[in-house]
């Protein structure tokens, strides 16, 4: 019995020496927080690409505007103006861009589709859909204007 009790008592000191110190703490802390921080870090870095895309369609949108609302200017010259800016600007940023243009005779609205890069692949990252609208410049007769009775400004 006696030894059996010596046995119980080293097994307890020993139990005791080994949770009363921190050593292995450290290390559980760091592979706790690292995945955490490497992940925050990333999606940081998923939402500025993001960001960067949608400023770069934003723009694409509206120089295809710009060339489509010119007064002889075409829907396909507005979609080459778009796919051109966004292939000089971001050549390798947006998967899947594609540019819609709405046009009647007097406004055009051009809209870009695109994905942007994924950093972390279980991430969902939203499709940008820009659009940019302005009227269409068209040549105007004096002959077209709608008679609205005399000018209040002629005095004569």
């Amino acid at each position: 019995m006696n030894a059996d009790v010596r046995r119980v008592r080293w097994c307890r000191r020993r139990r005791e020496r080994i949770c009363a110190s921190d050593s292995g703490y450290a290390v559980m802390e760091f592979v706790v927080v690292l995945p955490l921080a490497v992940m925050a870090m990333f999606t940081l870095f998923q939402y500025g690409l993001w960001w960067h895309a949608r400023n770069v369609s934003q723009a694409a949108a509206q120089d295809g505007l710009r060339a489509v609302r010119s007064f002889q200017g075409t829907p396909g010259a507005g979609e080459a103006a778009a796919i051109a800016y966004l292939n000089q600007v971001a050549p390798n940023l947006m998967r899947d861009a594609s540019v819609a243009i709405v046009a009647s005779p007097t406004a055009v609205t051009v809209t870009i589709t695109a994905q942007p890069p994924r950093v972390l692949s279980f991430v969902p990252v939203p499709v940008i859909r820009e659009t940019a609208s302005g009227p269409k410049e068209r040549f105007t007769s004096t002959s077209d204007q709608v008679e609205t009775g005399p000018d209040p400004r002629d005095t004569t």
